[in-house]
């Protein structure tokens, strides 16, 4: 719940799901950016196009804090796959700075994408690249 008293408005959302925290930070977000309530709306950013070949030095997959991301560069843009139904893609902020619109995150990688940050929009989570599985089948 979020309310604005002195303004006479506010939203509860309530969930029943295994991604309802998910849900419930998009359409508060979604919310706020409508009725203008700046400390929860996001600001808008301005994408930095990038290269492919900028994007492909982001590529891999990452895990940290029990959780994992396959970062995947197509001519489009950097997209994640967090096991979702669909891969988000990322707005780029600098060459090594992103933005997902969708959780609401900032992600900083290190000078050499051997890792990344979240320094934005959630827990303080480093995510180092994960050694490529070279097992046979």
């Amino acid at each position: 719940m979020i309310a604005y008293v002195d303004r006479g408005e506010g939203i509860v959302l309530l969930t029943n799901g295994g991604q309802g925290r998910r849900l419930m930070d998009e359409v508060v977000r979604a919310v706020a950016t409508d009725y203008g309530w700046p400390d929860i709306a996001p600001p808008s950013v301005e994408e930095k196009p990038l290269t492919l070949a900028e994007r492909a030095k982001c590529a891999g997959a990452f895990a940290g804090g029990g959780l994992s991301v396959v970062l995947e560069a197509r001519p489009d843009g950097l997209f994640a796959n967090t096991g979702g139904p669909q891969p988000e893609r990322l707005l780029a902020l600098s060459a090594t700075r992103f933005r997902s619109e969708g959780m609401g995150v900032t992600v900083q990688f290190v000078p050499d994408y051997s890792s990344f940050d979240v320094v934005e929009g959630g827990p303080p989570i480093k995510f180092h690249r994960a050694e490529p599985d070279t097992r046979t089948q």
